[in-house]
């Protein structure tokens, strides 16, 4: 299995899922992560930092994608046809500073847009399973391209009204 992780550019580490990159390289798989500020992989292969060019590419040639709970990594992940396997950093383990990912993590679950992950440490078997297809893909990538569209000319029509 084709594997793209992404901890995103936060500067807190983020080494349970690190960990479980490392994991999942171990039983074979092919684990690519972006780890920004996190210690570089023991196992799986990645990069601190790569622009969102070079991640489009590998998210499309992704069989799972796993991401921090970033709004624009997640995104970013529907955009390129693929169910996010969310991660949300936590404040408690002193991963993030607040609970915002939590929140937007569970948001998504429940609306059926992503898929939450509460503990990296089982992601190997949650990524064998068919939890990937609770994501409507169609809808949600349509969804996810107009309402970019609207946010953008919402908030230009904003700015311009503020000069």
């Amino acid at each position: 299995m084709r594997v793209v992780i992404s901890v995103g550019t936060h500067e807190q580490p983020f080494e349970r899922l690190i960990a479980a990159a490392d994991s999942m390289a171990e039983v074979g798989w092919d684990v690519f992560v972006q780890y920004g500020h996190s210690r570089p992989p023991r196992v799986a292969v990645g990069a601190a930092f790569m622009s969102r060019g070079e991640l489009d590419e590998l998210m499309r040639g992704a069989d799972r994608v796993v991401t921090h709970g970033g709004p624009a990594t997640v995104l970013q992940a529907l955009e390129n046809g693929k169910a996010p396997f969310v991660c949300p950093r936590s404040p408690e383990l002193g991963e993030h500073v607040d609970d915002h990912q939590q929140l937007f993590a569970r948001h998504l679950d429940r609306h059926g847009m992503a898929v939450i992950v509460e503990h990296p440490e089982g992601l190997v078997d949650l990524l064998a399973g068919p939890e990937a297809a609770r994501v409507d893909l169609t809808t949600r990538g349509r969804r996810v391209a107009e309402n970019r569209e609207r946010l953008a000319r919402d908030l230009d029509a904003w700015l311009a009204s503020l000069r």
